[in-house]
């Protein structure tokens, strides 16, 4: 349904294709469309962030295994879809940057780390400015 729903509001929003560039971004569930977004036209160069995706979910692993777009993917040591293993399956894919704060849940936050947590988030705007 997610990826459906994704894919119909790309066609209404995108089919004049009037942009010289775009940015595709998914996080948490919205990374299960990215692989099938990626597969439309307009933005067959976009650049991809990835925030904390699901990679419980073999789907979106392989879609950024197979990203050929410039990528930039953002996931917390603390995510509960973290995975180790799978970020070193993904350090294949050359086009894939990866930003992993250390202490970070899904959120992109801290536990109990009010301040640190506001100077994460400002760390993650500032990585995906820099992108």
């Amino acid at each position: 349904a997610v990826i459906a729903d994704v894919m119909t509001v790309l066609n209404e929003t995108l089919r004049d294709d009037r942009f010289q560039s775009y940015y595709l971004v998914g996080k948490s569930f919205g990374s299960l469309a990215m692989g099938e977004a990626l597969q439309f036209d307009p933005l067959r160069n976009a650049k991809t962030v990835w925030l904390t995706p699901n990679l419980k979910e073999e789907i979106v692993v392989d879609a950024m295994i197979n990203c050929r777009n410039e990528g930039l993917c953002i996931i917390g040591d603390k995510d509960p879809f973290y995975s180790k293993l799978i970020i070193e399956r993904l350090h294949t894919n050359q086009n894939m940057n990866f930003y992993i704060p250390q202490g970070a849940n899904h959120a992109l936050e801290i536990d109990g780390q009010t301040f640190e947590s506001i100077d994460l988030v400002k760390d993650v705007i500032k990585k995906i400015a820099e992108f």
